[in-house]
């Protein structure tokens, strides 16, 4: 499969797709309506990693982005379909 499940299943007209939910957030004309439940999530096996470019524009930025956390970068982070560290 090349690119996203979501790129996937606009390309190949699927109706329902499981992914990521930010990925299913990030494409239009598809609705996040609901998560896989809590049997089938594997939260200590899966982790996500944040990283900047070698050729980054404005690493510095890159980097105080990642280090960011406040109440309302949380409330963007839920928003986007992910949890907040």
């Amino acid at each position: 499969m090349e690119g996203t499940g979501a790129e996937f299943a606009a390309r190949d007209s699927a109706e329902i797709i499981v992914t990521e939910p930010m990925e299913i957030l990030a494409m239009p004309g598809y609705e996040l309506v609901g998560w896989l439940p809590e049997e089938l999530q594997n939260r200590e096996g899966f982790m996500w990693a944040l990283g900047i470019t070698a050729d980054a524009k404005d690493p510095e930025a890159a980097r105080t982005l990642i280090r960011f956390s406040s109440p309302a970068a949380a409330a963007v982070i839920k928003a986007k379909g992910m949890e907040p560290g």
